[in-house]
């Protein structure tokens, strides 16, 4: 299996490519969750995209966007520095200690166990960033199960 590497806020991590099985159903869960609000943004053209999008994205339910979060993890075996945190207690752990790590690294590990069955992408990654750059930028919330929304 392919090691993939990234250096997060100083911290080194490491993940081993899953095999194509695995992966290939992460893929499937992430483009039925994320494919209709990434749908949604279609052509900027019109200036309706982020908007689109941001009403798309709300409908995510974050339960599922932490499950594939965590599946990307276990089936990626994410190490720190040669050192696994995949099972719960020792992500626990690792991240009590880390907090401003656990979004990057989640969406790292999750991108690269499905980013090679895209054929695009670069520019599907890019699109994805912008979105999530413009939309914060313009107060987009995200429903929290901690807030009721």
């Amino acid at each position: 299996m392919e090691k993939r590497e990234k250096t997060i806020n100083d911290r080194h991590y490491q993940l081993l490519l899953p095999p194509v099985r695995p992966a290939m159903a992460l893929c499937t869960q992430v483009a039925a969750l994320l494919g209709p609000a990434l749908g949604s943004l279609g052509s900027q053209a019109d200036g309706e995209g982020w908007g689109r999008f941001s009403s798309a994205i709300r409908a995510v339910d974050p339960s599922k966007v932490d499950a594939l979060f965590m599946e990307a993890v276990r089936i990626s075996l994410l190490c720190h520095d040669g050192k696994r945190i995949v099972e719960e207690k020792e992500f626990n752990q690792h991240f009590d200690t880390f907090r401003s790590d656990v979004y990057p690294v989640c969406l790292w590990a999750l991108w690269e166990c499905v980013r090679d069955f895209f054929p695009d992408s670069i520019a599907f990654s890019q699109l994805l960033k912008r979105a999530m750059v413009e939309g914060f930028a313009e107060g987009l919330q995200f429903p929290s199960p901690k807030d009721g929304r």
